[in-house]
């Protein structure tokens, strides 16, 4: 764990919690796309996200790994020969984003996840839901691994009772809290 980075991230999510984001959301998100903070693309790109077309800020080029559907193209590509219905993980180099600063990244999440992942955006305040919401963004979903939503979950309830994690998000699950508090609509919100 780079608990240097990882305290960085938390002074900066006080962004998204003031818009009623459950702070286990990205922070678990963030934890699992940069391997506990080891592996930070670029300064600020914490969740793995790739360029879009129209980007024009910062770009940096990282290997990967994506998962892929099995067709025969694929399967003999690599010398499968699994006749059923699987998937393969294959190494890549993507193109990712990065940001001048955590504020810019914090904002541009925040962004997408309300233009790409509506049912994550309206399940914020719930971390599990909101995980849930990342694996049925329309028309993508976040990771192509099938067991994304489900590896989120498991490492929320790892890292969210864990002393040292818990002691660290305090100042934002009191700002998250107080967001909540003063939004007089989130209830509609939280119903979709």
């Amino acid at each position: 764990m780079n608990w240097e980075k990882a305290k960085e991230f938390i002074g900066g999510l006080s962004i998204l919690t003031r818009q009623c984001y459950d702070p286990w959301g990205p922070y678990t998100h963030a934890v699992h796309e940069t391997g506990f903070f080891k592996r930070v693309i670029g300064g600020f790109n914490f969740w793995g996200m790739k360029k879009p077309m129209k980007w024009t800020g910062i770009v940096i080029e990282v290997p990967t790994h994506e998962w892929v559907e099995a067709k025969p193209k694929t399967c003999e590509k690599i010398k499968c020969a699994n006749k059923l219905w699987h998937d393969h993980k294959i190494s890549s180099i993507e193109k990712f984003v990065d940001f001048p600063d955590m504020e810019s990244a914090m904002k541009h999440y925040s962004s997408k996840i309300e233009e790409l992942y509506p049912l994550a955006h309206r399940r914020r305040h719930l971390a599990p839901w909101f995980f849930e919401g990342l694996q049925s963004g329309k028309p993508f979903r976040w990771a192509t691994d099938p067991h994304y939503f489900d590896s989120l979950k498991r490492l929320h309830a790892e890292i969210s009772v864990d002393n040292e994690h818990r002691e660290l998000m305090r100042p934002r699950i009191a700002d998250f809290v107080k967001a909540l508090r003063e939004s007089g609509n989130f209830k509609e919100e939280a119903n979709g």
